[in-house]
């Protein structure tokens, strides 16, 4: 192997952890923390963006792809969860306002969209598992609502997510 090639591997697995950690990713600023040149940084994300690795928001930052997702959810024994869990979470996020977020053994598998990970347990957050047919928990759904919102109403709708997700999970996992 070249010593460019190792360079390249060396940005490619950088880039990766830090999307993976949920740090804010920015091609410019990657490049120049990681003393990587930023035409290779900028080259190498929109390879990434071509295979779904890396979405780019119209700010400019990078987030992990649908492809690295699926990856993700993969490890978990969970690939065919993303998509109803994404839907779940909207649903949640729009009619709360309220951050939202699904979690696998303790890790974060998924956060509304444009909502920073929960930090640490709070007065008002509701936290449910998701089993799978033997009872078992697969994933957790956690919402935070605010004082102002019906506390039977949100856990009407969490019990609705959770069914919805449980019968996903024994449909397609």
């Amino acid at each position: 192997m070249k010593s460019t090639d190792s360079r390249g591997l060396t940005a490619l697995a950088t880039l990766l952890d830090a999307l993976a950690s949920g740090t804010t990713v920015r091609a410019a600023s990657f490049a120049e923390e990681h003393d990587f040149a930023r035409s290779s940084v900028f080259d190498l994300t929109r390879r990434l963006e071509a295979a779904g690795l890396v979405t780019r928001s119209g700010s400019g930052d990078l987030h992990a792809g649908p492809a690295a997702l699926d990856f993700a959810w993969s490890t978990y024994g969970l690939q065919g969860m993303r998509g109803p869990t994404e839907a779940v979470l909207l649903w949640l996020n729009d009619l709360f306002d309220a951050p939202v977020e699904a979690t696998c053994s303790g890790d974060l598998l998924l956060c509304a969209p444009g909502r920073s990970p929960m930090v640490g347990p709070v007065a008002q957050e509701m936290s449910e598992p998701i089993c799978d047919q033997n009872g078992t928990e697969r994933m957790r759904l956690s919402l935070q609502p605010t004082a102002a919102v019906d506390a039977d109403l949100a856990s009407m709708a969490m019990k609705r997510a959770i069914a919805t997700l449980e019968h996903h999970l024994m449909t397609s996992c």
